[in-house]
């Protein structure tokens, strides 16, 4: 997570696993998968994060 980055000022530490991504079950996703996901997904992403 960059610091500076808009993960960041959402709340995203580095640690976090993302379990969920837009109610889809990411926890076996490649990052490029997770990554497609949130480009389709646009402005409004929702995540389920494991702290």
């Amino acid at each position: 997570v960059n610091p500076k980055g808009l993960s960041a000022k959402c709340g995203l530490r580095p640690g976090d696993g993302i379990l969920e991504i837009c109610n889809e079950n990411a926890t076996q996703w490649s990052h490029d998968t997770a990554k497609a996901a949130m480009v389709r997904a646009g402005n409004e992403i929702d995540f389920v994060v494991q702290r």
